[in-house]
């Protein structure tokens, strides 16, 4: 899903949004670097804990809810491409 994608289903879900939660889960860096692994890298627990303690609760839910799409756990991102 692109960060554009993300921002609606922000917007849909959470009433809000705060790209740079996107920039830092989709690091360009890691992307090179690992490709569609980059997931394993920054898509996890680890993260998430990092981005509660640095930026707070409301940042920890677009980060949570990132992740719970890109990892297909809400519903199939192709899917719920349709509904934004």
């Amino acid at each position: 899903m692109n960060k554009k994608s993300h921002i609606k289903a922000d917007l849909l879900f959470l009433n809000y949004t705060l790209p740079e939660i996107h920039r830092l889960l989709d690091d360009v860096e890691a992307i090179n670097r690992y490709g569609p692994k980059h997931r394993i890298v920054k898509h996890n627990e680890k993260t998430l804990e990092w981005i509660r303690e640095m930026f707070g609760k409301k940042a920890f839910d677009v980060a949570l809810l990132h992740i719970l799409i890109d990892n297909d756990i809400i519903m199939d991102r192709d899917e719920l491409i349709k509904y934004l």
